[in-house]
């Protein structure tokens, strides 16, 4: 699991939360199932980072994604 820092964990949690507003309009589990592709992402592209990641770090990543 990957680790965050305070900021990069606030940094997340808005992000998510964004895409909950985006995909709430589909409902049920297709919007479970596209938060869970996200993290996957995430954990795909913070693998190998130096924990916990910070915020900048997660910040570029984020606008990759």
């Amino acid at each position: 699991m990957i680790q965050l820092t305070p900021e990069a964990q606030r940094l997340r949690e808005e992000y998510f939360r964004r895409i909950r507003g985006y995909v709430s309009v589909v409902g049920g589990t297709a919007a479970d199932d596209v938060l869970a592709e996200v993290q996957g992402h995430l954990d795909q592209e913070l693998h190998g980072v130096s924990q916990p990641v910070s915020g900048m770090c997660l910040s570029t990543v984020l606008k990759r994604l």
